[in-house]
């Protein structure tokens, strides 16, 4: 039986997870065993349009991001912690999970690019 296929994979140690914070101006990554909990990559990556202050006006107290800075910010330090871990992770990933739902995805689900050729599940 092929490795993915197989729900005793997840507890041999060799599924990776996933995890996905958004904050004010930056999103952070990080890469998981699943077993051990050991953090195998991490990144943080900051809102360009929100470094640069654009959309935001203190006086009128107005501080608002674009959208795409979470998605590219996401998709960005998702792939750079997903490096650190090393190539043959993203095969291993089981699961992602996200503090807020992220746009025509279910709650909690991330749908990037690379899911495309690694086939994760909600």
């Amino acid at each position: 039986m092929a490795q993915e296929n197989n729900p005793e994979s997840i507890v041999t140690g060799a599924a990776c997870v996933v995890g996905i914070d958004f904050g004010t101006d930056s999103v952070r990554s990080i890469v998981a065993d699943a077993t051990t909990g050991s953090v195998l990559g991490t990144s943080v990556k900051y809102y360009p349009r929100w470094a640069k202050g654009l959309y935001c006006d203190p006086v009128e107290n107005r501080f608002r991001q674009h959208p795409l800075d979470y998605l590219e910010s996401m998709e960005s330090s998702v792939l750079e912690a997903l490096r650190q871990a090393s190539s043959t992770v993203p095969a291993r990933v089981r699961g992602r999970r996200s503090d807020r739902p992220v746009p025509r995805c279910q709650p909690g689900c991330v749908v990037l690019p690379w899911t495309r050729r690694v086939p994760l599940r909600c």
